[in-house]
């Protein structure tokens, strides 16, 4: 049981960044074009700096749940503090306030913001290379 424990919590933020992060990058993309950012590396980088923030800012809070459930210990009662995530996402803000479940966000950006805006770029690099590849040899 023991080995299991926060795989609820892995699964679910993995889907909550997955999700994030090419919904709202396609869909910056989409507003920034409308409002004037020409296609190209400018374009990407704001796009993904916003697809990181929301990727980050979603996805901190079910990462915090899950830390605290895959490091739990039994309580004086026997019990263990969390049953499931949420459990956590409402007992963590009422012991500890709602910002705890922000705690770190500037490290986490860094991290999470830097590999989303490198995997977008690089993504975009590679469809353009791709592309004029095979449109280079017809």
């Amino acid at each position: 049981v023991t080995l299991w424990r926060g795989v609820v919590p892995t699964v679910t933020r993995g889907a909550v960044v997955s999700t994030t992060q090419l919904a709202t990058y396609d869909q910056a993309k989409t507003v920034l074009k409308s409002s004037g950012v020409s296609e190209g590396v400018t374009l990407h980088l704001a796009s993904s700096l916003i697809s990181g923030f929301v990727y980050c800012f979603t996805s901190l809070p079910l990462d915090i749940c899950k830390t605290r459930m895959q490091d739990q210990k039994l309580g004086p009662d026997g019990k263990l503090p969390y049953k499931n995530i949420l459990q956590a996402l409402v007992k963590i803000p009422q012991q500890e306030g709602i910002l705890a479940l922000w705690k770190g966000f500037g490290a986490y950006f860094a991290r999470g913001g830097g590999h989303t805006v490198g995997m977008f770029i690089f993504a975009e690099q590679y469809k353009t290379i791709v592309k004029n590849f095979y449109s280079s040899n017809k």
